[in-house]
């Protein structure tokens, strides 16, 4: 009898850890039995690591909760240190709707820290993500700069800036008037913020050129392309472009009224044209070309080197054009290389 006594010892006390912890005699669970259910734990899904937003941008913040916490508290941190609350005391759901904003801290480097509320050591953290404050957003051109500079199309021009808070992609173009300007030309388009870009410059072959209108009032815009507002503008110059396409177009005998049925002849120079170069010749109403009318039928183009072509006026039933017609000899295959003749009106 007193041999068995060791095995009712046993026989009693795995029946005890049954009960208690639900584990059975010689069980090794190795660590793997999930805590009670009532124990906190958090695990931030979201914002991930490497995430990049700037400020005003919608975050949606995730995270997987057990446990009986009913709220969380939700902050943003930066080096360590917390730079705001994003929200305090609300409902540990797993989902916390964010317009992001750096609150104290400065752009760069961010974690979000969720803990709940009433626990001891429940809390977790986002993966790093990238928040630039582009509320204090700001670009300042440092060349070109110099009033009634003369700028020379084909040299090279090195554009330089100075910046702060940009989302790091920068956007730089040729603009034309200031009254009423107009877009002449893309330069850069998601450009590194690095403060330079080199700019072999071009006229983009500009109607300002082909109408014979003042060329001294270029100038160019930079600006962060997410941020619009984040911009800067420079000076006004001049810009030569000695390669552009010049189609100097006239009509005789002009004037002011031609009559329908009326022949004129439409004179055509072009510049430096090649040997294969063909161009079409259409009728304006200021701006729009009028519908249907073709001075010259589609596929009917002529070379170039067409110095007249006579044409039987008309306004091809485009009632509205009033004294705005205008004919336009186009390079067929480079709708932005025409020249105009002088504005008239069509009377029938």
């Amino acid at each position: 009898m007193r041999r068995s006594l060791p095995l009712l010892m046993i026989l009693a006390s795995c029946l005890l850890a049954m009960t208690i912890g639900g584990l059975g005699c010689n069980s090794d669970d190795g660590g793997t039995t999930p805590p009670p259910a009532d124990q906190c734990s958090l695990n931030v899904l979201a914002p991930a690591a490497g995430d990049d937003f700037t400020s005003g941008d919608p975050v949606s913040i995730r995270w997987d909760e057990q446990g009986d916490a009913a709220t969380v508290t939700i902050e943003l941190i930066q080096a360590g240190n917390s730079v705001g609350v994003i929200a305090a005391a609300t409902e540990n759901d797993g989902f916390f709707p964010w317009n992001a904003d750096v609150m104290s801290g400065v752009g760069g480097d961010f974690v979000v820290r969720i803990t709940a509320d009433g626990e001891t050591n429940c809390t977790d953290d986002s993966g790093v993500f990238s928040l630039v404050n582009t509320a204090a957003c700001g670009i300042v051109l440092t060349f070109p700069q110099v009033p009634d500079t003369t700028l020379v199309a084909g040299l090279d021009l090195p554009i330089t800036w100075r910046s702060h808070d940009t989302t790091g992609s920068i956007h730089i173009d040729l603009m034309n008037g200031h009254l009423l300007e107009s877009l002449v030309g893309v330069i850069a388009q998601d450009t590194s913020d690095d403060g330079l870009f080199d700019w072999t410059m071009d006229s983009f072959n500009f109607s300002a050129h082909r109408d014979n209108v003042d060329d001294s009032v270029y100038w160019l815009r930079i600006y962060d392309e997410n941020v619009p507002s984040c911009a800067d503008s420079s000076s006004d110059f001049t810009l030569i472009d000695t390669d552009l396409c010049l189609i100097d177009t006239y009509i005789t005998p002009f004037g002011d009224v031609l009559d329908a049925g009326q022949q004129v002849d439409i004179g055509i120079n072009f510049h430096d044209p090649d040997p294969s170069d063909m161009v079409k010749i259409r009728l304006y109403a200021g701006n729009v070309a009028v519908p249907g009318g073709y001075i010259t039928q589609p596929g009917q183009d002529l070379p170039a080197t067409t110095q007249i072509y006579t044409w039987t006026v008309q306004d091809y039933g485009f009632a509205t054009g009033g004294s705005f017609f205008n004919v336009r000899v186009i390079k067929a295959d480079d709708p932005y290389c025409w020249g105009k003749t002088d504005n008239f009106a069509v009377r029938n």
